[in-house]
Formats: C-alpha cells, structure tokens, sequence
C-alpha cells in the first residue's frame, strides 16, 4: 500500500481497506483499491460486519477474471455434470459448487491456483486423509450424482424416484461401490440411534438455553490468559483447517436437506473430539441474533457463521482453545487458539480435532490439489495459521504501514480483531498466510514466525521511541488519562472502550502504569463487545443503555 490516508477525505488515517472489483472484467479493465477512515467508510455504507465471504468472493473474481482473459466458448460451456455450476458462475461468485469442479475446470481453472498460491505447479504438498484417492474419488463422485438426482427428483415431485434414488445412495454409504471389495464409508452411523456415537453425547447436543453459558460472559477464553516472553506484544496464535465431506456438493449448492444431512453426519463423532474440557454444542439455526454475536465477539465462530442460513452450528470446550464449525463456508471449519506465541500447540490440536473426525468421516480430497475447498484460497493444505499483535506504538508512530508492507513482501495477510473482513480495533491486528497450496503445514507455520521477529522487534523499537525523553511525558500523560477515563466514565461506546484499553495495556507492559492485570484487560477487550454487554443485562437494552453498562462494568473491573 502506497498511502495509509483516507483517500476520500484526505486527512485521516485509512482504517478499511477494500478491493473494489467490475461487474464484468474485460481485457483492460482492472480491481481498484480503496482505502477509508471510519467515517467516511460509514458515510459509503462499509461497515465493520461486511462478511469476510464478500470480500473473498470480490478477490477470487478478479484473479479469475485476469487469469482466464477473454471470455471463450470452450470457459463459457463448462458446466460440473455433478452439481450444475458454471465456470462463468464461479468466476462471478468465487465458490466453487463441488469437489468435482476441480477436475471439471482444471484448465482454466490451473492459472488462477498459480497466481492464488504463487507457485508454477499448483500441487499439494502436506498432509491427505487416510485411505486411497481412487476408491474415495469414485464414491464421492456416486454419491454428488445421486443426490443431484435425489434433489431435481424432490424438486419435480417425483417421489418415487426420489425414494429409489435415497435407497440406493443409503446402499452406497453402507457398501461402497463395486471396485472388487466392499468398502466402509465413514459416517454411516445412524444418527437417529441412541446407542452410537450420538448417543454418548446427548448432553453436547442440549439446546443452548441449558448449556450453562451464564459464566462465559464473565471472564475470556484462556487463549486471553498471557504469559510468556512475547505475551507483550502477542496476544494469541490460532490455526484454522477447513474441510469438506466427500460425496456432498459444497455449500453454495447444497440443498437445505442436505446441509441438514452435513450436520448430523458431522456431529455423530462429536463426543469423542479431544475438545480438552467439557464440550458445548450450539445449533446456530435456533440461536437468536445475540447468541450468535456473543460467540463471533468470543473468536468461537466466524461472522459469516452467525449470519449464515439454514442447518449450522459449533462444538466446542468450555476453555474455549477449541472449536468446530459446521457449514460455514466449507462443511467443517476446525480452530484451534492458543494464548501468546504458540502456533505449534494450536497445530497439533487442531490436528488431533483432525484426526478424531477423519476416524469417523470421509473429506473430500485429490492426490493432486489435497483437501477441496468451496474456495480455490484455501485448497491444499485448508491451513490458516494466524497470531493476533498489540501493535499500539506502531501505530501511534505512524509506522502501521510498514507493517502492511512487510506482509505483502513475504505473502501474509494483515487482517483486523475478528480476522478476515473486518478492521483493527484496539491496536489488535492478525497475521495469517494467504498461501495453503503447494506448501506443507510445517512450512506454513515456519513462515509465519519467520516475519515475527522482524515485527515484534520494530513494535518495540517503537515503544522505546515513545518512551524517550522527549516523548515520554506525553506518554505518561497519554496512559494514565486512559486509565482514569476508564475508571470514572459513565458513558463508553466500544470503539472508545477499545481505544483506551489499548492504551492502558501499553503503559503496563512499558511499565508506564501499575496495579492493573493485563490479563484482566486482555479479557475486557473481548467482555465490553456489545452482545456481552447484552447478555449481563439478560434482555435487550439500546445502545445509549448499553454504553452505561458497559462504562459500570469497566469501572468495577478496573477499580
């Protein structure tokens, strides 16, 4: 990024940065970035809950657009025999309607994974699911056919072909397809029998008005805990993998039945995840709006979660280190977040989650391109491994660019507070890879914490600018205002809550400020979000309501 100002009002710092994409790219045409400050990306109509799903979609259009060119009858005919999707559609949306998309538009397709993943030979290098390709490919293919027939049959009232179709996709799951041997699909547990999987976890699958939640809202997950030599700057590591079930088409052509179908396969093996502490299930599709905004302010789930439709929901342990998306973007999204510099431990548990699925289903993957994903970003490996940075002198020496830049040279993403799609908050950002294919998982990590010496390192050459003679009274000043802002006001907004907490947990870890924990203000940043503030309350209160409430709780914690 050449500018970090407002390139609207010309004046204040650019905080939401967007790509704007054509309707139709033709030869020429070209993405244009923009870059705003809050207000005038309010007065545009942007907001911090544009969904990081439309963002994606935006940029997978354009690299398809520059790679596939001019449109061409031999692009414009494709069409995926098992799912219906066009490669023109595709182009338009960003997500790919099936596993077999990948074979169907491998040509035009290639080019794309080359400029996605930076790399001439677009091919999977990490880990692949158990068990042979070619036996796993020929069912997941049986099977997108059959329920392709099962949904027009049900469409057209065909009911008796539909029920043929059903029994015969109900034989395939239990016997395989003839290859010479019968084969054992994982998942076929019925899940309606209380006696398998699912009924060892009943309690998980409670509604969420018995989950016992009362007490999160209290205190933050422990990935908030600190500790540590770079717990000053790094506050958590995550890593996230994204999968999906062979023999169902990906979500953007899924069916209501059959998301309905993706849940209930995916929860049968539930109560043996290694979740760590005691598990909670949520169905998403009964939660209510404050529900679901409570669990995205907690990193348990993503914004595109919550504002999802139909069959969905989330598993996770009440430490809350881990959890398990169900029909998000992809069929699974497993996340693993770990407190400070940890990337490893989020690694392996998230593996482990990885493992104990993959013992009771079957992804849909390829020898060729690795775990299949509605999204071409995240084919491969499925992999994003992030860490969260308190990054406040760098941003008040004006050096946030700097930041943005090192990333874009070493091929990481800076993304805001709830990651992709959304802006920073509180001096917090995340630092993710943006390449998941033709790289294995170690390198991943490996990559990531190459750059993070190199950020760190400048954050706190930062913070000793700040504190030099010349400056450091202003920022003395600067801490204990904040501080004492924080423990009198009677009215805080989030942003306001936000900005001063920043300040605040700089001045502890300078040693600026005492007698505060910064584990209780690492906590706040997650406790004083809107939906948290609500759910103290225990009913629906405005926002000027809200404000006070959250100003209470601020000065009891801080007192």
């Amino acid at each position: 990024m050449s500018s970090m100002v407002c390139q609207s009002c010309g004046e204040n710092p650019a905080t939401f940065h967007l790509t704007e994409v054509p309707e139709d790219m033709g030869p020429g045409a070209q993405a244009r970035e923009v870059h705003y400050c809050e207000a005038c990306a309010a007065a545009a109509g942007l907001s911090h809950e544009m969904t990081a799903g439309g963002l994606i979609a935006n940029a997978v259009a354009s690299v398809a657009a520059a790679a596939s060119g001019v449109r061409t009858p031999e692009t414009e005919g494709l069409h995926c025999p098992h799912c219906g999707m066009s490669f023109h559609e595709f182009k338009r949306k960003g997500r790919l309607g099936c596993p077999r998309d990948y074979e169907v538009f491998a040509t035009p397709l290639e080019p794309m994974l080359q400029k996605m993943h930076a790399c001439t030979t677009p091919r999977h290098r990490g880990r692949v699911p158990r068990g042979p390709f070619e036996v796993r490919n020929v069912v997941g293919d049986r099977l997108l056919q059959l329920r392709r027939e099962l949904q027009d049959a049900i469409g057209s009232e065909r009911y008796e072909e539909a029920a043929r179709v059903r029994d015969e996709i109900t034989r395939i799951e239990h016997e395989g397809v003839d290859l010479g041997e019968s084969l054992d699909v994982g998942g076929s547990q019925d899940p309606a029998d209380p006696s398998g999987p699912l009924g060892l976890s009943a309690s998980i699958m409670a509604g969420s008005n018995d989950l016992g939640l009362d007490d999160l809202d209290r205190r933050g997950g422990e990935w908030l805990r600190g500790g540590g030599t770079r717990a000053d700057i790094v506050i958590s590591s995550r890593v996230r993998l994204a999968r999906n079930l062979a023999g169902f088409p990906f979500l953007a052509r899924a069916s209501e039945e059959q998301r309905e179908e993706i849940v209930e396969r995916v929860k049968v093996p539930f109560a043996k995840l290694p979740l760590e502490t005691s598990p909670y299930y949520i169905d998403l599709a009964e939660a209510g709006e404050t529900l679901g905004s409570f669990l995205v302010e907690r990193h348990l789930i993503s914004r595109e979660l919550q504002q999802g439709k139909g069959a969905r929901g989330v598993a996770f342990g009440s430490n809350e280190a881990v959890s398990v998306m169900v029909n998000e973007e992809d069929h699974i999204r497993i996340q693993s977040i770990k407190t400070s510099l940890a990337l490893g431990d989020a690694w392996q548990s998230a593996l482990a989650i990885d493992h104990a699925l993959e013992d009771e289903l079957d992804f849909a993957a390829s020898s060729r391109y690795g775990y299949l994903t509605a999204c071409p970003t995240n084919v491969g490996t499925g992999m994003r491994a992030s860490v969260m940075l308190h990054l406040p002198a760098m941003v008040q020496m004006k050096q946030i660019e700097k930041l943005f830049n090192a990333a874009h040279r070493t091929g990481l993403a800076v993304r805001g507070f709830y990651g992709e799609g959304t802006m920073a908050s509180g001096d917090l950002y995340q630092i993710s890879n943006q390449v998941t294919l033709g790289v294995d998982e170690e390198q991943i990590l490996e990559g990531l914490e190459a750059i993070l010496p190199t950020i760190l390192d400048y954050e706190r050459k930062c913070r000793d600018e700040l504190l030099t003679d010349r400056r450091q009274l202003q920022v003395e000043d600067r801490c204990h205002r904040a501080l004492a802002l924080l423990r009198s006001a009677r009215i805080l907004s989030s942003d306001e809550a936000m900005s001063n907490l920043s300040t605040v947990r700089l001045g502890m870890v300078t040693g600026v400020l005492s007698g505060v924990d910064v584990e209780r203000v690492n906590e706040l940043f997650v406790l004083i979000q809107p939906a948290h503030v609500q759910k103290m309350r225990g009913e629906d209160i405005d926002p000027p309501a809200r404000d006070a409430l959250r100003a209470q709780y601020v000065r009891q914690n801080l007192s």
